[in-house]
């Protein structure tokens, strides 16, 4: 599918996380690959954006929590518990809602310093094959002097009462590598 898209000239700069409860309509980012897994009674979905990610769980309880990591604005009337882009987060963003207990840690670094877990992650996502764990991977068009491609990866494992979401958004222009975990605990 990379092959249809054309070079977008993104920034890391430019991402917004959200954080946002009730059902979200996620189509009009450009959902470019998703998965749904169950994972007990809860179930989740996931997936690669045109402008990054995206995780929603949904409890047996009906409480419904999406992370939604883009590069563009989002434009919904779902109640948004945090937002803001990433150069204002800090190094860890909390929350509960219902039976739900969230973390989600962002961390940029350059290429050279992150290029070991980038290539770590992307060898787990092309070997996970576990009912628990699933990832997404996506190489976009690069800039015609680049020589590394931009890339997305979304890995998610299920452990106890955790799900945990490792990601990475590469930004090879610009030298720079987002990697971002979100661990979703339901309380018990």
């Amino acid at each position: 599918m990379s092959d249809l898209l054309e070079y977008a000239d993104q920034s890391a700069r430019d991402l917004q996380f959200y954080l946002l409860t009730g059902t979200v309509d996620v189509s009009h980012l450009t959902v470019l690959c998703e998965y749904y897994m169950n994972w007990g009674s809860t179930r989740v979905r996931f997936g690669i954006l045109g402008a990054s990610h995206f995780v929603t769980v949904d409890t047996a309880d009906g409480c419904t929590l999406n992370e939604i990591f883009a590069c563009t604005k989002l434009d919904t009337d779902r109640p948004t518990l945090m937002s803001g882009p990433l150069g204002t987060l800090s190094s860890s963003v909390r929350s509960c809602i219902g039976a739900i207990r969230y973390e989600f840690y962002p961390s940029l670094v350059s290429w050279d310093e992150g290029e070991a877990l980038l290539n770590e992650i992307a060898d787990l996502i092309h070997t996970a094959d576990k009912p628990n764990q699933k990832g997404l991977s996506f190489d976009f068009p690069c800039h015609e002097t680049d020589t590394r491609v931009p890339r997305t990866l979304v890995l998610v494992e299920t452990v106890d009462t955790r799900l945990i979401t490792r990601t990475v958004h590469s930004y090879p222009s610009e030298d720079e590598i987002v990697f971002t975990t979100s661990i979703v605990d339901l309380k018990k």
